[in-house]
Order: C-alpha cells, then sequence, then structure tokens
C-alpha cells in the first residue's frame, strides 16, 4: 500500500531519459575531447540527482515502517506483560 502511494506521487524517469541525460552530461564535461569511456563524474552526477529526487519518498517510507514496527512491538510487549501486572507497572 506504502510503496503504491509513493510510486504514484513521484515521476519516475525513463531508461531513454537516463541515457539522455547522461550523454548530455557527458557532452558538457567533455567539451571538444572524446574520450571512449565516460568520466567518473557523470556517473557521480546521474546518482546524486537520482538520491536527491527519491530522498523525501525514501526518509517518508523509512518513518512510516519505523513507525508500524514500533506499534507491533508494543502490542507484543503489552500481551506478554499482561501475564506480570506487577512488573508492567514497575516499567511504566
Amino acid at each position: 500500500m506504502l510503496s503504491k502511494q509513493v510510486c504514484a506521487s513521484s515521476s519516475h524517469p525513463s531508461p531513454d531519459d537516463l541515457r539522455a541525460e547522461v550523454a548530455l552530461l557527458i557532452r558538457n564535461l567533455l567539451a571538444i575531447r572524446n574520450p571512449l569511456l565516460a568520466p567518473n563524474q557523470t556517473l557521480e552526477i546521474v546518482v546524486h540527482k537520482l538520491v536527491e529526487r527519491y530522498r523525501v519518498p525514501i526518509v517518508d517510507l523509512i518513518g512510516r515502517v519505523r513507525q508500524t514496527l514500533l506499534q507491533h512491538v508494543q502490542r507484543a510487549a503489552a500481551a506478554h506483560f499482561s501475564a506480570y501486572p506487577l512488573l508492567e507497572a514497575s516499567l511504566c
């Protein structure tokens, strides 16, 4: 359910868009030089842009997963502590 919300709200670049962006970055970084391999800077720039694009949805999803896990742990702990009311009272 969460992944559908995140996917629906963010636009995913197509592989063709990423290839075009990489090609443009290589042309801009190299200017008139024409090496056989792309420089490391090109990959770093593309990865940095993708990380920044997905940073907010990923942080939001991590927060939701953390909250859900915490709720499950609290429910399980409450079920176990119900057999020991004095221990539960001393911890809470």
